[in-house]
């Protein structure tokens, strides 16, 4: 196998280890230790693959996990599935396997990874009853990146305590939102919607094998699909935004996309953000627009945070979730406010919120950049607080090389943003950046030159003063 595939499916590994799947790191821990080329036409498919195998780009492992997974389901191969159910799978069963499925494993080679996580809808459940305290009308839900569609039936499923449906039950921190709300209408867009009837195995197929309750939740979401389905249409992301904000309904039209905006191509980002804005402008007391994301920024977990336009304008951070549902961490925090006629501002912060200002050198912290404007808070420096739950915390001087990656890995902090008076950054520029991301782009050997006496001393929360101090400038 050579190196960067080997690696692909190390890096898999890790990443299903560290959200609860121990068997399923095992097999691709063993599949990049055991693969060989002279193993059949699926090793020589791998090995050759023509492509980026990595979970960004083709997810060659999730592809041949999925088609691994599907042997199971279908128990096309008892010895496999008795394998799965002791969650061992011997190197030399795993080769033989590949061998005498290689036409099935071959097939599900060229399907990308495509899944929907339903255990999401806890948050936007809650998000749903935030918006409805805020604008109490009935909702038209127009969702992208949707898949099946399973999560524009949050409304049908259970967050808390229940014996049958679809149940979540998240580790939930923070007060859950309560009350009531309305869904009038329901539709999403994606390039390859799947049928929840006929596509249901491949969905069951990408979910991990040894996640038990998310396999259960999944089949429930499925079951109940099946009396109510959800209407997915194919197509781009961003015309099919205009086209549906181009006549709106009486009532709120929420717009969301969960762990998806990511996979979007630059253009199609940009689309939506113009419909978005174009729309909002528009938007009434009667006839809301709001925008959900759940998000990845790089710090704990995704984001969440909502944008409301009802004659006025509202940004929100909601608090943020596991990309996989387990957790959620509720804590709304008004983050932006414009009212017609009005410039832009954020609420004014409290110094009793904020921490004392002081860097990781036990001095007075220093601006880390005022041009562009950088830091949660927007003043300046790298302040944090506890609304703060990205920890904005490491000042840092871009570089070519972590601009790269943060783009791989789906926060683009190059291209301007308008509607959020972003003018887009670039290499020499100071930012505030997330202490959880400074220390991934450490390990990725990416890291962006460190300014310690602009740095927060809460960063040391996460990165070692060391690392810090290794990656900072010499003045």
């Amino acid at each position: 196998m050579t190196t960067h595939i080997r690696q692909a499916f190390r890096e898999q590994a890790v990443a299903c280890r560290n959200l609860g799947s121990p068997f399923t790191a095992a097999l691709c821990d063993s599949l990049a230790d055991n693969l060989q080329a002279d193993q059949g036409a699926v090793a020589a498919h791998v090995l050759n693959w023509q492509g980026d195998p990595r979970s960004g780009a083709d997810s060659v492992p999730l592809r041949l996990c999925g088609a691994l997974h599907a042997l199971v389901l279908t128990d096309a191969d008892p010895e496999l599935s008795a394998a799965y159910a002791q969650r061992h799978l011997p190197a030399q069963q795993l080769v033989s396997t590949l061998q005498e499925h290689s036409a099935h494993v071959l097939d599900w080679l060229t399907l990308p990874p495509q899944t929907n996580e339903v255990a999401r809808s806890a948050p936007l459940i809650a998000s749903a009853r935030f918006l409805s305290g805020l604008a109490p009308h009935t909702l038209h839900l127009r969702e992208l990146g949707a898949s099946a569609g399973l999560n524009l039936n949050f409304d049908k499923y259970h967050l808390g305590d229940a014996t049958q449906g679809v149940v979540l039950r998240p580790d939930w921190q923070g007060n859950m939102p309560q009350g009531d709300f309305t869904i009038a209408s329901r539709r999403g867009v994606d390039l390859n919607p799947l049928d929840p009837e006929c596509d249901g195995l491949r969905l069951m197929a990408y979910c991990w094998a040894d996640q038990d309750q998310r396999l259960a939740r999944l089949k429930a979401a499925l079951e109940l699909a099946t009396d109510n389905p959800p209407t997915v249409d194919r197509g781009d992301a961003g015309a099919w935004l205009a086209g549906q904000l181009s006549n709106p309904a009486q009532g709120t039209t929420l717009v969301f996309h969960t762990v998806a905006a990511q996979y979007f191509p630059p253009a199609t980002q940009a689309a939506c953000s113009d419909a978005l804005t174009n729309a909002g402008r528009n938007a009434t007391a009667d006839a809301p627009l709001a925008h959900l994301q759940m998000e990845a920024d790089g710090g704990d977990g995704a984001a969440l945070t909502l944008t409301l336009w009802d004659g006025q304008r509202r940004d929100w951070s909601l608090g943020r979730a596991d990309f996989h549902g387990r957790w959620v961490r509720w804590k709304p925090t008004l983050l932006w406010q414009e009212t017609r006629g009005l410039s832009p501002s954020r609420p004014e912060t409290k110094g009793a919120d904020m921490e004392p200002s002081v860097n990781v050198l036990g001095t007075k912290l220093l601006p880390c950049s005022t041009d562009p404007v950088t830091g949660f808070y927007r003043n300046g420096c790298c302040d944090t607080g506890p609304e703060d739950q990205g920890s904005h915390t490491v000042c840092v001087i871009l570089t070519d090389e972590f601009l790269a990656m943060s783009r791989y890995l789906g926060n683009d902090l190059t291209t301007p943003r308008p509607e959020y008076g972003f003018a887009g950054l670039k290499a020499g520029d100071r930012w505030c950046l997330c202490a959880s991301r400074f220390l991934q782009a450490a390990q990725e050997f990416a890291a962006p030159v460190v300014v310690m006496e602009c740095t927060h001393k809460r960063a040391l929360e996460v990165v070692p003063f060391e690392l810090l101090q290794n990656h900072s400038r010499n003045d």
